[in-house]
């Protein structure tokens, strides 16, 4: 047999700004619609809130999907309810017995988790249950599990990756990243615990870690002589969206006794443009302490030049897949993105630098700053003083970048992998 797990798209709205008796009368035109197309022998059941199960006698992976598209297709139609016209989709996750299961609980389980695959795609889609999305919910599970207590335990580091001028290779600022060694999982990259981190809740007292640990970091190199360092610190949107984000900010600074120029907030499309009233107005007021603000990763997100020209921000950051890519197509979009930035009075830094070719291009697009394993990997705290103090004896003005790539093996030690698109990942 087989099971489909059903569950609306949007369906709290309809209760919240209809009342719960439109809701109910929506529920029991779904399962209407729903059974009209069910083979006889067939089981619907609503099991809580706008969840239905269908447990079908049907093995064939072809016909389930066509039952399932057709199911979708079905509910897609509006709806009439007092006269208002309703529109509402589905996610539907299915899962095979016993293909996928032995028993009811594991078989509702996996449709569950096929159905959330299918809602993370957008909605309006089914998924057939696979067994790697098991194993990888399991390790998200493990990963939570171990995360909890782990800043008191002291197993988060920050690492500093310099930022440079791309022609004289000087230090500009550097960019903070988060690192975190477990003993369970040993080293667990960013992409991995991070969005974890964001979905649990924990994602706004590791966030707040990070500014107040790098703020620190910057008050003990400018006491060792070094009054002009810069870090740059990545944001999460969840981070972001919190009404009392600025007066976070604020705190961390003032406990280091830190001006604002001293810090630099990188933030995604995603953190900004869902309201962007309300995020230029804690732009405008992080910017008038005097902090700079960079929109990271541009070109991967929305992207959208409407969005652009609206957002109060000081600089881009190009995105290291167009600098990787600069021999192919890359290369024009680089010099677009540099353009239009110019324009609109932005700064630009270009990430993922790894050699001189791609060193030569971004300085031909006249991009303002590089980062990028050409010049160094993502240092410890006490090799970024070393960096700092080789660049502040390094001769002024000979216009030459001295950006040396790290050797095989160094790149190895710090996770990194030639093979990897992601690497090295932020946190």
């Amino acid at each position: 047999m087989s099971v489909l797990f059903i569950d609306l798209d949007r369906f709290k709205p309809v209760n919240d700004l209809f009342g719960h008796a439109i809701g109910d009368a929506l529920l029991k035109q779904v399962a209407g619609r729903i059974r009209q197309i069910l083979p006889p022998n067939t089981l619907l059941a609503r099991v809580g809130g706008d969840e239905l199960i269908v447990v079908a006698e049907q093995l064939n992976r072809n016909a389930l999907g066509q039952m399932a598209a057709e199911i979708l297709k079905h509910l897609a139609i509006p709806y009439q309810l007092n006269g208002r016209p309703l529109a509402i989709s589905a996610s539907i996750g299915i899962a095979l017995v016993p293909h996928d299961a032995l028993d009811a609980q594991s078989a509702l389980g996996h449709a569950d988790l096929a159905m959330y695959r299918a809602k993370q795609s957008g909605g309006n889609a089914y998924r057939f249950f696979e067994a790697s999305w098991h194993d990888e919910t399991s390790g998200q599970f493990e990963i939570e599990v171990q995360l909890q207590g782990a800043l008191e335990r002291g197993e988060f580091e920050l690492h500093y990756q310099p930022i440079v001028d791309p022609h004289a290779g000087s230090l500009r600022s550097f960019e903070a990243l988060l690192r975190w060694h477990n003993p369970v999982l040993g080293m667990v990259g960013p992409d991995r615990f991070i969005p974890v981190a964001e979905q649990c809740g924990l994602i706004l007292r590791l966030g707040e870690w990070v500014l107040r640990e790098a703020a620190w970091q910057i008050q003990s190199w400018r006491a060792l002589g070094y009054g002009d360092v810069r870090v740059s610190v990545n944001v999460s949107p969840v981070q972001f969206a919190q009404s009392e984000f600025v007066e976070t900010v604020t705190a961390a600074l003032h406990a280091a006794a830190l001006p604002g120029q001293a810090v630099g907030l990188e933030l995604t499309e995603s953190a900004l443009i869902h309201d962007i009233e309300g995020s230029n107005a804690k732009l405008a007021a992080l910017r008038a302490m005097g902090l700079r603000i960079a929109l990271d990763d541009f070109g991967t997100g929305f992207s959208s030049l409407s969005y652009l020209q609206r957002l109060d921000v000081d600089a881009l950051k190009i995105d290291r897949s167009f600098v990787w890519s600069m021999d192919q197509k890359g290369g024009s979009l680089v010099r677009a993105i540099v353009e239009l930035a110019h324009e609109l009075g932005l700064r630009v830094v270009a990430e993922g630098v790894e050699t001189a070719s791609q060193l030569a291009g971004v300085s031909r697009f006249e991009c303002d700053s590089v980062q990028g394993y050409f010049f160094s990997k993502p240092l410890r705290a006490v090799d970024a003083l070393e960096y700092l103090q080789r660049d502040a004896a390094r001769p002024k003005g000979d216009g030459q970048a001295s950006g040396v790539l790290p050797d095989a093996r160094a790149l190895q030690d710090e996770g990194f992998d030639r093979a990897d698109p992601e690497r090295p990942m932020r946190g």
